[in-house]
């Protein structure tokens, strides 16, 4: 495909379904992407020009923010080659054709066909689908090794993580946020601000749930929940109430570890909220990226 056909047809899937850029460059970013917000906005908007590899993830981004917006939306959708329904407009990629004309004049188009780079594993769609092509103690030492490899772990603290964990706490008047990584299961608190301690935040079950997750999980009053309704962090001090966790992502598109939000009182999470907790999980992510 012309790479400036696959930047319009691309641009035109973001805008027709009115995704916003920042949502796209969160999910660019957590599938392995680069290039900064900025430039991910500028190629949005036929300023310049990404590379390959960085056009496919940022349709890839396009389409994946498509499969979870609300069924209840309505969106533009264009004819395909025959009676069938009408289809949604998805973003292309690079080794697709572009839009052929077939003989009644329609516009047709190309099944989903991932980049080469992505189909064989390089950036995998999400690390908690990659662990279903393993079995769990393989899985289990590759997201290891993965969280391994970025030394984080073995870097202790460190202010630029400090600094986003007091602006999530800031951010969403919370009792407390963590940056926590998962250690062979056990988590190892990166940074914490608020009134979880350290300790505390070791003993939490709440991260390794997040990381099986696709998206953000938001538990509003964990005492309703099957999962964490006998926590230790809730029955205990500091008797946690909420609950939300982006995750965070390492090398080889393994799942590591999640900024947290807690709160000692049961509360609400607006669609709002949920956008401001992924954009603060992108500069984390960022910041992951930075250290390998």
């Amino acid at each position: 495909m012309n790479p400036y056909e696959q930047q319009w047809l691309t641009a035109q899937a973001a805008s027709e379904a009115t995704l916003l850029v920042d949502d796209v460059w969160v999910r660019y970013v957590v599938l392995g992407g680069a290039a900064d917000a900025v430039a991910v906005a500028a190629y949005l908007h036929g300023i310049v020009l990404l590379d390959v590899l960085h056009r496919d993830l940022v349709s890839y981004a396009v389409n994946e923010l498509l499969q979870t917006q609300p069924a209840t939306r309505q969106f533009p959708v264009f004819p395909d080659s025959g009676s069938s329904p009408a289809v949604r407009r998805r973003a292309p990629y690079a080794d697709e054709s572009g839009p052929a004309r077939n003989s009644g004049g329609r516009t047709t188009h190309t099944a989903t066909t991932l980049h080469p780079s992505i189909t064989h594993g390089s950036w995998p769609r999400l690390a908690a689908r990659l662990e279903t092509m393993f079995n769990p103690y393989d899985a289990e030492h590759r997201r290891s090794a993965s969280l391994m490899s970025t030394g984080l772990v073995q870097s202790g603290k460190e202010e630029r993580f400090d600094l986003l964990t007091q602006r999530a706490r800031r951010t969403f008047d919370a009792s407390s946020a963590t940056i926590t990584f998962l250690e062979a299961g056990i988590p190892v608190v990166k940074s914490a601000a608020g009134l979880v301690l350290d300790d505390l935040a070791r003993r939490s079950t709440f991260c390794s749930h997040t990381i099986t997750e696709d998206r953000i999980l938001i538990i509003q009053d964990t005492l309703t929940h099957k999962c964490f309704v006998s926590d230790s962090l809730v029955v205990g001090e500091p008797h946690i109430r909420f609950y939300a966790g982006s995750p965070l992502t390492g090398p080889g598109g393994w799942r590591i570890g999640a900024l947290c939000i807690f709160d000692t009182r049961p509360r609400r999470f607006s669609r709002q909220d949920e956008r401001q907790l992924r954009i603060l999980a992108a500069l984390v992510q960022t910041e992951v990226f930075d250290h390998y």
